[in-house]
């Protein structure tokens, strides 16, 4: 006996949200910089700046955040990739981002359907170069990106263009589908649904 260390819930998968998977989610890019506290590598139930960051963007139906140093990070629910050419990028975890299960897959999928892994410290700025982007979580697998907006930092002394970036996506795109295919097969096979 002791303190309890571990809370875990479990609940029914409902599958992945085929409209929104058809469609794509738009996101919002926030240039105010991620906080883990004092274990970035947890998942906790410390939710309160993710529900400010969110009120600010109720059409998003996610928040990207930069690190501490201004790299891409990830969501605050989520992990982020993006495609440039046959190159599959993601956050490293240097950044200080969570190692996602869902995120894990992905990078053991990539080769499977052709796809370089690259895991980076990479700008926002990089995104201007991405032919698509997609998210991962445990409750909706592979979800494509069809638009990014910013969310400047009010407290930030610089000018508003460092994150200038409103970009749309074809989605899903060509590689997101091939992977979101080999993943959704993998999931299926593992859970026996």
């Amino acid at each position: 006996e002791g303190p309890l260390t571990v809370v875990a819930m479990a609940i029914p998968y409902p599958g992945r949200p085929e409209k929104l998977f058809n469609e794509g989610i738009e996101v919002a890019l926030s240039e105010t910089p991620a906080s883990r506290g004092l274990a970035p590598d947890a998942k906790t139930l410390d939710m309160i700046g993710t529900y400010l960051l969110r009120r600010r963007t109720p059409s998003a139906f996610e928040v990207i955040r930069v690190s501490r140093d201004g790299f891409l990070a990830e969501g605050t629910v989520s992990n982020f990739f993006w495609i440039e050419g046959n190159k599959l990028m993601t956050p490293s975890l240097e950044v200080g981002i969570l190692p996602g299960i869902s995120r894990g897959l992905v990078l053991e999928l990539a080769a499977s359907v052709g796809l370089f892994l690259t895991e980076v410290k990479a700008s926002p700025l990089t995104l201007q170069d991405a032919t698509e982007v997609f998210l991962t979580s445990t409750s909706v697998g592979l979800m494509p990106v069809r638009r990014m907006n910013v969310i400047p930092d009010p407290s930030a002394n610089r000018p508003a263009g460092m994150l200038a970036i409103t970009k749309n996506w074809p989605v899903p795109g060509p590689a997101t589908k091939l992977l979101a295919g080999v993943f959704e097969e993998f999931r299926r096979e593992w859970c026996g649904d």
